[in-house]
């Protein structure tokens, strides 16, 4: 694996980072919504809500809103832990490809490889960005990858450490 095939893979895995956002409000929806549940549930459970003196139908269990409440609260909470693995996976990931890349000495080569790789951006928006024309961004670029190539030369052991 070279320089580029590990930023590339940096790359990736920031772009997935973005798609994860939308789960992460999709969990903020669903405990709010567990919310509005317990709300509604407070107001309707008591001694009184749940019959015990009836007859169950052959086969069920005695349950009442309360086990069920319980087991979306622990679904719930399982899907934050998810989240909360996964956000720290993305910090990792990141901290990893900012130091390979910030090991390099010229702040050129650095920002463009930063836009491109960390950033997501493409050639044509890192040269709008950074007001260099595209043979630069390019120049910088191949630049900075033969850089590294020469710096680290087990970039499998740096992929290793991404996606422990």
């Amino acid at each position: 694996m070279n320089a580029k095939e590990f930023l590339e893979k940096v790359k990736r895995i920031r772009a997935e980072d973005k798609c994860y956002l939308a789960i992460k409000n999709e969990l903020a929806a669903r405990k709010m919504a567990c919310k509005q549940i317990y709300a509604v549930a407070d107001s309707i459970m008591s001694t009184r809500s749940v019959q015990y003196d009836r007859e169950h139908v052959s086969g069920s269990k005695r349950s009442d809103l309360s086990d069920t409440l319980l087991k979306l609260d622990k679904a719930v909470e399982r899907l934050a832990q998810s989240v909360i693995r996964r956000q720290l996976k993305q910090i990792k990931i990141l901290a990893v490809g900012m130091s390979v890349i910030n090991s390099i000495q010229d702040s050129w080569i650095r920002a463009v490889l930063i836009d491109m790789y960390i950033g997501g951006m493409t050639m044509e928006q890192v040269s709008e960005n950074q007001h260099l024309s595209m043979s630069s961004v390019q120049r910088y670029k191949n630049r900075g990858l033969n850089e590294l190539d020469s710096r680290y030369k087990d970039f499998e052991k740096l992929a290793h450490r991404i996606s422990e």
